[in-house]
């Protein structure tokens, strides 16, 4: 076996992963798909995966995570948290992406929200 199909198989491994990674919450699904396809797309030197494919799946990825945290938020709103609440599981979210993402998103948001 060469580099290029060991390469190729983890590449596919790690894609597997981060589609389950969309419904896993601990596994950062949209972004390990994005950074696998990026790091693929440079390794075999963008033949195959093209920049601009990479750029409109950069927006799509960013998209989705904004969509993500901001459904967090919206989520405390929606189920009766207050003002303060509200503004704690925004903090959590902000805070939880500089630590552990995968965990403390969460931990720190429902910290922040049960206010």
């Amino acid at each position: 076996m060469n580099v290029d199909t060991l390469v190729l198989v983890l590449a596919i491994i790690l894609m597997l992963v981060g589609v389950a990674g969309t419904v896993l919450p601990a596994l950062p699904g949209v972004v390990l798909v994005f950074l696998t396809a990026a790091a693929y797309g440079w390794y075999e030197g963008f033949h195959q995966i093209k920049a601009n494919y990479l750029m409109i799946l950069a927006g799509l990825t960013l998209l989705s995570v904004l969509v993500s945290y901001a459904s967090a938020v919206w989520g405390a709103k929606y189920f009766g948290s207050s003002k303060a609440g509200t503004w704690g599981a925004v903090i959590g979210v902000i805070a939880g992406i500089f630590f552990f993402p995968p965990l403390y998103i969460y931990w720190f948001l429902f910290r922040g929200s049960d206010r």
